[in-house]
């Protein structure tokens, strides 16, 4: 940000977005091995690395931390918690309501859940309080606040600088794609009730989690955006 002269505009906080401002949230993070750090041990494989440490840090809303002037819209917002999203977008309930970000950049992560259930660490079971159900809920809440969704095939992630030609077209993500998952939602719920989930036999064929074994990236547009002629 200093080499490129933006440090003005770049303000670094020591808080986890969260929809419960005002208490301290536990992040779990890895001691050692290539394990990724995350809010109450979700998305944790557990089997990389033995040991973790304990951080407590403050939780902020977005509704109570980002204030768009008059007139003024957000530009983008980028969304990447190892499968907390959902309780981030619960958090910005009025910012989506009445300034949603023209440009959204997603991590799709229902698999977390069960990562933490296969973790063995203790009360994993409990972990935040987010369930399969949530993750299909943050895609309607973002679909009411007029943000169009892609999704962001496996193929598409990792494409060099210097990728030539015209890309393919995005699949795009519709209401029935979100009811579909929260169809498979309810039905995983039940079944992991009762043992594994297996994919993708256990969910709609039309939702998401039928494409991808743990996460998946999304692009969000907001309908006023003109996309014509570049993602579709």
């Amino acid at each position: 940000a200093a080499i490129n002269g933006l440090a003005h505009r770049v303000e670094v906080r020591r808080a986890v977005a969260s929809d419960a401002g005002g208490r301290n949230v536990t992040m779990l993070v890895p001691r050692t091995g290539w394990d990724i750090s995350s809010v109450g041990g979700l998305n944790q494989a557990g089997s990389l690395h033995p040991t973790w440490r304990s951080v407590r840090a403050p939780a902020e809303r977005l509704d109570d931390v980002v204030f768009p002037a008059r007139g003024q819209r957000i530009c983008a917002l980028k969304l990447d918690t190892e499968g907390f999203e959902p309780a981030v977008v619960r958090g910005a309930h009025r910012l989506l309501r009445a300034s949603p970000p023209r440009f959204l950049l997603l991590e799709y992560n229902p698999g977390a859940v069960e990562r933490r259930m296969h973790s063995g660490l203790p009360g994993a079971t409990a972990g935040p309080d987010i369930d399969y159900r949530d993750y299909p809920r943050m895609l309607h809440a973002l679909q009411r606040a007029g943000i169009r969704l892609w999704l962001l095939a496996e193929s598409f992630k990792h494409l060099t600088a210097a990728a030539s030609g015209k890309l393919a077209a995005l699949r795009k993500v519709d209401e029935r794609n979100v009811a579909a998952e929260l169809a498979s939602a309810r039905h995983v719920a039940r079944v992991y009730a009762n043992g594994a989930v297996a994919i993708p036999w256990d969910v709609h064929p039309l939702s998401l989690r039928a494409s991808f074994r743990y996460n998946t990236d999304l692009l969000g547009v907001l309908s006023s955006v003109d996309v014509s002629g570049t993602i579709a």
